[in-house]
């Protein structure tokens, strides 16, 4: 029913896919679940103040030929149950509460919206504030961006071509003299410990183009640079660190690089090589669990 979140190439041509998480992080998060909590967001909101975090979003393509004809209310409760069974939002509604912001999700059909005509067509499933009650309403694309603007969404814009969905790249590559607000960044992981405390940030980095694992950094990513000034506001709002995993599919050998948000200063670990993904997932998690150990030799406390 639900479409996996898998990156995809969005050129009306040909669809190449790769895991928005790859062998190695689905084995740590699997070993931080054994003792801790680990939650990822597709999407967050934190106005250009950066004093809170209005907005946790989620977003999921389904199929609409297994649903034809189908009332809002049954289909609206047949895609919750459906996402119910990937995301935790035991956890979800917790760390939203914490936060004192709202939780949402988003829901469309396949490749929605092909063209400018297709956008103007309601066919968003929109559960506003799904941490609250199961209301829900059917939006087109403009409708989403007034939501995003209520929520106070910065004014970005990051051309894109391997993204999730087809909404989020639709948002994020009409001509620039259109362009209006896109959707927003992605949290890859809030580690929390059993009492939902957080602990950290995590964000992933896959290497798709045969980076130098040694030379990968933040400051690399000039084209993310909106994205890590916003991860460094919710790093500072949560009073955590920020945890940059280097990983690739094509080998096992990992660069962590723990950022001091509040400080504004980063620094890297020595590179973990393994022979395979499951011994440098589990030296990634020794690490997580020695975070302010690690930051104090790296003269980042």
């Amino acid at each position: 029913m639900l479409y996996e979140r898998i990156t995809r190439e969005h050129d009306n041509r040909k669809y190449k896919r790769k895991p928005a998480k790859g062998n190695l992080i689905l084995e740590l998060e699997r070993i931080i679940n054994s003792t801790h909590k680990i939650i990822g967001f597709d999407g967050y909101v934190i106005p250009k103040n950066g004093n809170r975090v209005t907005l946790l979003l989620y977003c999921r393509e389904y199929n609409q030929e297994l649903v034809k004809d189908t009332e809002l209310a049954d289909l609206a409760r047949i895609l919750f149950d459906e996402m119910d069974k990937e995301v935790d939002f035991n956890i979800a509604r917790k760390f939203s509460k914490k936060l004192e912001c709202d939780l949402s999700c988003v829901f469309t059909p396949y490749n929605y919206p092909k063209d400018d005509e297709d956008a103007l067509k309601k066919e968003i499933i929109l559960f506003p504030k799904i941490n609250i009650e199961k209301k829900v309403k059917r939006i087109n694309v403009d409708g989403l961006r007034v939501l995003l603007k209520n929520y106070e969404k910065r004014a970005t814009r990051k051309p894109v071509t391997f993204i999730p969905t087809r909404l989020e790249y639709y948002l994020a590559n009409i001509p620039r003299d259109q362009w209006k607000i896109a959707f927003p960044g992605d949290a890859d992981g809030i580690l929390m410990d059993e009492n939902y405390n957080v602990q950290a940030i995590l964000e992933y980095k896959s290497d798709t183009q045969g980076r130098i694992l040694e030379e990968e950094s933040i400051q690399k990513y000039t084209a993310d640079s909106t994205r890590f000034s916003v991860l460094d506001d919710f790093c500072k709002l949560l009073d955590v660190p920020l945890v940059v995993v280097f990983w690739s599919d094509t080998h096992s050998n990992t660069k962590i690089t723990i950022r001091n948000s509040a400080k504004g200063i980063e620094n890297s670990l020595p590179i973990i090589k393994s022979n395979d993904y499951s011994s440098c997932a589990k030296e990634i998690y020794d690490v997580l669990l020695n975070l302010n150990k690690h930051m104090d030799k790296l003269a980042l406390l």
